[in-house]
């Protein structure tokens, strides 16, 4: 049985420290799981300067530690791992092309450090180095062209295909496990053929693509992959919309979601859209006192801005005219201020 810890795309920065304290997070999440390996599957670093500049500040945190962080090198710092720089104790970056067999307790590790290239041209050579009387684990930094993720979700990269990886050649190769890197915005997991092909996403938020509460991947050979939850900042919209007459309703729902999330954590950013018929400055007042610091866009007006729009005053003399009861013109009323709103 092994234990890792899958991690991705921390694109560690000089000036980011929440992207710091996300791979110091990471080690804490590796040792209380008793993991036996952390693995990063590319893009540790943003940057060839930022891994020049960040290389003291990593032996610092990884003094004295004793867990393994195997690191690949992704598309962003591809030539930061020179052979004769140390980044600390215990890290240990797969370099070697075209790739690195590590074995550990029945399992078998194939690092493939990123390359510009296709991935069928080492098909022959990855078959080759799996061990049939071992769990054979492959780790890469590639776009999966697979239905369901979007080409916007691998980082900041709109166009061009980073090592691309298709599901044809997944079933190919044929591993146990496909553990990647470069797709940001959520986990994956997905069963493709008998390969458990895995993304953790980004553990951090690095642009405003990867939403909510991140996360890492815990893998034991014995059992099914799990996700765990991490301690790091995260990016999270918030949309509410208020109708006339239901200012009330609107600010206890606000307030319910912005307590569902760790204020040291969350970075929201709140829109409220709609119409109200209350004092302005008392409902904009309230509404700081619920989001505190948090970025908020009041996108709300009057009711009587909605009445004075013709498109409304025809649709409402239509609707005065229907044959509809009242609560059937209430509901038809509220679909068109949703309508208006958006």
């Amino acid at each position: 049985m092994v234990r890792i810890i899958l991690t991705s795309d921390l694109h560690l920065k000089v000036d980011s420290e929440e992207r710091l304290q996300a791979f110091q997070e990471v080690l804490r999440v590796g040792r209380e799981h008793q993991s036996d390996w952390i693995i990063i599957a590319g893009d540790l670093f943003d940057s060839p300067h930022d891994a020049r500049r960040l290389r003291p500040k990593l032996r610092e945190i990884l003094r004295g530690n004793t867990l393994p962080v195997m690191v690949i090198p992704g598309n962003h710092d591809h030539n930061c791992y020179e052979e004769n720089l140390d980044f600390g104790d215990n890290f240990l970056p797969q370099t070697e092309r075209p790739f690195t067999i590590v074995d550990g307790d029945g399992c078998r590790l194939v690092f493939i450090p990123y390359f510009e290239g296709d991935l069928t041209s080492l098909l022959p050579e990855l078959q080759a180095a799996k061990n049939p009387g071992m769990i054979n684990i492959l780790i890469i930094h590639g776009s999966l062209d697979l239905t369901g993720l979007s080409r916007l979700d691998f980082g900041e990269e709109k166009e061009y295909r980073y090592l691309p990886i298709t599901e044809g050649l997944v079933k190919e190769l044929s591993y146990n496990y496909i553990l990647a890197g470069h797709y940001h915005t959520e986990a994956v997991l997905r069963k493709i053929g008998r390969t458990r092909f895995i993304y953790p996403g980004s553990p951090v938020t690095i642009t405003k693509r990867e939403i909510g509460r991140r996360h890492l991947y815990l893998i034991d050979t014995s059992s099914t992959p799990k996700l765990v939850p991490l301690k790091t900042r995260y990016y999270q919209p918030i949309e509410i919309y208020v109708y006339p007459g239901e200012e009330k309703k609107a600010l206890v729902e606000l307030k319910r979601i912005i307590q569902r999330h760790d204020p040291n954590l969350a970075q929201l950013e709140i829109t409220i859209r709609g119409f109200i018929q209350v004092n302005e400055k008392d409902f904009r007042g309230v509404i700081s006192m619920i989001v505190g610091d948090q970025k908020v866009h009041n996108e709300w007006r009057q009711v009587s801005d909605l009445i004075s729009e013709p498109l409304y005053r025809r649709i409402r003399k239509k609707l005065d005219e229907s044959n509809l009861n009242p609560e059937q013109k209430r509901r038809v009323e509220l679909l068109l201020m949703e309508a208006m709103i958006r």
